[in-house]
């Protein structure tokens, strides 16, 4: 209905006016998806639940030599910036404090996605980058 009397139809008001198609015009235009849609609304919910056993994920990142108090849980993810120049030495007592955190499960990406600002720490670049596949070192 026009808000005014001397207001003309526009293509909007077309737009939103327009007849809504009958189920059997919407199932012969687009069967799988018009089946689809009946088979989610049919479809019962079931209220969720509260975990049994839940599992805790603790993720850290850019560390850089530090070892934080962590706390518990079931798998500790170190996603990367272990070390500040990558040394040896900084890279063991990172390691030696990773296999000392009570977590049964430890993920670690060790290699930072920029190359070290110390040309002589640069390696050539591996065949895959991360986010191919994946790769892991058992920590304990």
């Amino acid at each position: 209905m026009p808000l005014f009397a001397n207001e003309q139809h526009t293509g909007l008001h077309a737009l939103l006016h327009r007849p809504r198609p009958s189920n059997w015009e919407q199932f012969l235009a687009h069967p799988c998806i018009f089946l689809a849609r009946k088979l989610y609304t049919w479809r019962q919910t079931s209220p969720a639940q509260p975990l049994t056993n839940p599992v805790s994920v603790v993720c850290v990142s850019d560390t850089h030599n530090s070892q934080p108090k962590l706390p518990d849980g079931d798998i500790l993810i170190h996603a990367g910036d272990l070390t500040q120049s990558g040394s040896l030495q900084e890279l063991q007592a990172t390691v030696g404090w990773l296999r000392a955190q009570p977590h049964p499960v430890k993920i670690v990406c060790g290699r930072q996605p920029r190359p070290p600002a110390r040309p002589e720490l640069r390696r050539p670049k591996p065949h895959r980058e991360c986010g191919g596949r994946a790769r892991g070192h058992r920590l304990g």
